[in-house]
């Protein structure tokens, strides 16, 4: 019988605000589609993996504001499904692809104020010569509207 066992990449937690590590450069990258129809394959199957370790006490310890509201976060399980992912960096050799979102389409938080509004973003990197995503960065981020 084959081994079926998949590597799980690393979920790494960034500070709010704060930019996720990597060094990525925006960039125009053409991908084929059957590149394109990977990457997603791959991040469906690990929706369980992310929904598992990402909560409300992961996301409480990368919140600089909002904490107290927090609190009572409670994350539905389809939430990964919920954010939009698109090419938005690429390494300079263009082997690793990252994806992401505008903050805007990020998943809603809590906020301290009512003219904040807060996200949860989620930066998945690809590596197209493996073909598996290899790191997902989780952050919070936000805007003020006046």
């Amino acid at each position: 019988m084959a081994n079926t066992f998949e590597l799980l990449p690393p979920l790494v937690f960034v500070m709010e605000t704060q930019t996720p590590p990597g060094g990525f450069i925006e960039q125009a990258v053409e991908m084929k589609p059957e590149e394109l129809e990977g990457f997603f394959k791959a991040w469906q199957r690990l929706h369980p993996h992310v929904v598992a370790h990402v909560s409300r006490d992961s996301l409480l310890r990368i919140s600089r504001w909002a904490v107290a509201e927090m609190k009572n976060l409670s994350l539905p399980v389809e939430w990964p499904a919920k954010i939009p992912l698109r090419l938005i960096a690429a390494s300079r050799d263009q082997r690793l692809i990252r994806f992401g979102q505008f903050k805007e389409e990020g998943f809603p938080l809590p906020s301290h104020h009512p003219l904040v509004f807060r996200r949860l973003l989620l930066y998945v990197d690809y590596d197209r010569t493996e073909r598996r995503v290899v790191q997902i960065n989780v952050t919070i981020n936000g805007w003020v509207e006046e």
